[in-house]
């Protein structure tokens, strides 16, 4: 297979050499259908190319019994290779892909990253993280990371948590492609006694929002923050 068939395997008469195609199935006897799979990048071609292909196969006639009743060689159906000798021949086909499925976007539960875990502080057996906070600070936030498995999770976004003297300011930050419809906050001066995000103490209800902000009346060092979204957009 290729864009011509110079890379044919042929005898000096010009007669292809099946013992030397490429690709092989193998012993499949009894089989009706046989699958070859070729990356279009072995063959240096993309989408809308036309190749050239010569497919041969040895197949056998049974009787209702099974009883072989003969063989046959045969070739998938075109042009003759060569106008004398072998028979057999080759097909030219246009490389058709199939577009791309369309862009779906899924909503996600995500968490700012902290120091710990809620499992690791006794608090729930849930995913996410709490942040300790003794100044200004800049947290990634991460999406579908379950078992707090960053690997598994995608980065979505950033938290900034900027404390000051009467309060504590607190900005959910989006990448591009991904928007909020909720966010969820706790800040204090203790840890927090729940990873429920509706039950952290402060909520926004949001449409496709890129950011979000908190001004909160707590301030104290250090200062515990669990930061928690849905964030929508497309995920890998």
């Amino acid at each position: 297979m290729g864009s011509s068939l110079s890379t044919l395997p042929t005898n000096r008469a010009g007669n292809p050499q099946i013992g030397q195609f490429p690709y092989f199935s193998g012993n499949i006897s009894g089989a009706t259908t046989s699958v070859v799979t070729i990356p279009l990048a072995s063959l240096g071609a993309s989408c809308g190319d036309t190749l050239l292909a010569a497919s041969h196969a040895a197949m056998t006639l049974r009787d209702a019994n099974g009883s072989v009743v003969r063989t046959e060689t045969g070739w998938g159906a075109g042009t003759r290779i060569t106008a004398k000798g072998s028979w057999a021949t080759y097909f030219a086909f246009t490389v058709n892909c199939l577009p791309p499925p369309p862009s779906v976007n899924t909503c996600e539960t995500a968490w700012a990253l902290g120091g710990d875990t809620f499992k690791s502080l006794g608090i729930a057996t849930r995913w996410g993280w709490v942040l300790t906070v003794d100044g200004p600070v800049t947290a990634p936030i991460y999406a579908a990371a379950g078992g707090n498995n960053l690997e598994a999770g995608t980065l979505v976004g950033s938290l900034t948590v900027t404390p000051g003297a009467t309060s504590t300011q607190v900005t959910f930050t989006m990448l591009p492609g991904f928007s909020m419809d909720e966010t969820h906050l706790y800040v204090g001066t203790t840890l927090p006694t729940t990873a429920a995000p509706g039950q952290l103490g402060n909520l926004h209800a949001l449409t496709a929002a890129a950011g979000d902000t908190y001004t909160v009346n707590v301030t104290g060092s250090p200062l515990y923050v669990a930061a928690h979204a849905v964030v929508c957009g497309q995920y890998r």
